[in-house]
């Protein structure tokens, strides 16, 4: 082993129990929030068209926008929340740690939906929307999560 190797610290890495905390509040969690801006969006342009069925319509439109969310949100939301934990173990700050969370949010989702749409019919505003869900969400999530010890991030592990 050479000098060098000898003197370089040993990456830290946060407890397993930490990433799986992260990573399951960001699942569970991150999809109803992200949700929440198209969800709305859908519910300002019922509103404006209207009609006898409006509340029937506002009624499916949640019954659809739950289990909807979750298969749009599950995966980029816990893809998100293990970064965020390896995030705020390096970076240590809270208000870092959730801006940096926040765009590994936004790229997750934006990428989930690329894949489950086959690269197609996505164009740039639907692509926008989808990253600003899911940068929201996860700044949201990233804020809670930080939020368990005053913004201190747990003791880390030392990689072995």
């Amino acid at each position: 082993m050479s000098d060098a190797a000898a003197r370089a610290p040993a990456a830290v890495n946060p407890p397993r129990s930490e990433i799986l905390y992260w990573a399951a509040l960001f699942a569970i969690l991150g999809p109803p929030i992200g949700a929440v801006l198209p969800v709305g969006a859908l519910i300002v342009s019922a509103v404006s068209s209207f009609d006898a069925a409006f509340p029937l319509g506002i009624a499916a439109l949640l019954l659809v926008a739950i289990p909807a969310c979750y298969l749009f949100g599950l995966v980029p939301g816990a893809v998100a929340g293990v970064a965020g934990s390896f995030l705020a173990t390096r970076l240590g700050k809270r208000l870092p740690v959730v801006g940096a969370t926040a765009v590994v949010g936004a790229a997750a989702a934006s990428l989930w939906a690329a894949l489950i749409s086959g690269f197609s019919e996505l164009d740039a505003w639907i692509l926008a929307w989808i990253a600003a869900a899911g940068g929201i969400s996860a700044a949201i999530c990233a804020y809670i999560a930080t939020a368990r010890e005053a913004g201190a991030p747990p003791e880390p592990d030392a990689a072995a």
